[in-house]
């Protein structure tokens, strides 16, 4: 779909689409979200992984006042429609947070609860960005 630009341009595009029940490139997005679900949840069935972790954004943070247009964000539990929950856990080079994210199984949120829960005991309190801590 559309990429950058702001919400109001976004939205003007997406209204010109037709109705999706007629829309080829929707039913083609269903199909392959469907088909990345089964495939996560396969992967946790063969590893018998109650959640897979993985870096909430790929890139660190833009500076601020500048576009942010670049591939950051996994969106694996967005696309995926699967239950996640990010924790932060450490902070880049130029001190900026950095999230992990907990991808569980359809309706796991208390499982994810409380993996999350025991990764911020273990890990130990957050550290604050820099400019916080200033």
């Amino acid at each position: 779909w559309l990429k950058g630009g702001n919400l109001e341009l976004r939205l003007q595009e997406t209204m010109k689409l037709k109705a999706f029940e007629l829309d080829d490139e929707y039913h083609r997005r269903r199909d392959v979200r469907a088909r990345l679900r089964h495939a996560l949840i396969d992967l946790m069935d063969r590893g018998r992984l109650d959640a897979l972790v993985y870096p909430t954004k790929s890139l660190g943070a833009p500076p601020v006042g500048t576009a942010d247009s670049g591939t950051r964000d996994n969106a694996i539990s967005s696309v995926s429609g699967l239950p996640a929950i990010v924790v932060p856990c450490a902070v880049d080079r130029d001190g900026l947070p950095i999230g992990l994210e907990f991808l569980g199984r359809p309706f796991s949120e208390a499982t994810l609860i409380r993996l999350a829960a025991e990764y911020e005991r273990v890990h130990g309190p957050r550290l604050l960005p820099q400019m916080v801590q200033q």
